[in-house]
C-alpha cells in the first residue's frame, strides 16, 4: 500500500494518502474537502537494513567529520546517537553524552601526551 502526495488545486494544501486500491477510494483534501487534487512526486524512502545503517554511518564520517576538529566530531556523534537512539534507549541525553565522550577523549589525550612525554624525555637520559 504506497503513500502518495497530493495538492489542492483550490487551497494549495498539501495531502498525504495511504491508498489502498485506485479503484474504490474518491481523494478528497483533508483541508477544505475539495476533490481537485493533482499527484505529486514526492521523496522515496526505504528501511535500512543494521548493517546498511552501520556502513551509513560509518560512510558519513570518513565523509564530513575533520578529525582535527572537535566540534565537527562533537556534530558527528550527536547525529550519530540520534540515529541509534532507539537502540541505546531514549532516556539518554545525547548532547550530555556527547559532552561526557569528549571530556574523556580529551582527557585521555592529555594523559598520553604527558606519558609520551614521560617515556621520550626517560628515553634521552
Amino acid at each position: 500500500m504506497p503513500i502518495y502526495e497530493y495538492i489542492c488545486k483550490s487551497c494549495g494544501y498539501k495531502n498525504t494518502f495511504l491508498v489502498y486500491s485506485w479503484d474504490e477510494e474518491k481523494l478528497t483534501c483533508k483541508k477544505c474537502d475539495s476533490d481537485q487534487l493533482q499527484r505529486i512526486i514526492s521523496r522515496f524512502a526505504r528501511l535500512k537494513s543494521d548493517e546498511e545503517r552501520i556502513e551509513s554511518t560509518v560512510e558519513d564520517a570518513l565523509r564530513s567529520v575533520d578529525v582535527n576538529n572537535p566540534e565537527s566530531i562533537k556534530s558527528w556523534m550527536r547525529k550519530t546517537l540520534k540515529e541509534y537512539q532507539d537502540e541505546i534507549g531514549s532516556d539518554v541525553d545525547i548532547d550530555e553524552a556527547v559532552e561526557g565522550i569528549s571530556e574523556e577523549l580529551s582527557g585521555g589525550q592529555t594523559q598520553n601526551k604527558e606519558e609520551g612525554e614521560t617515556e621520550s624525555s626517560s628515553e634521552n637520559e
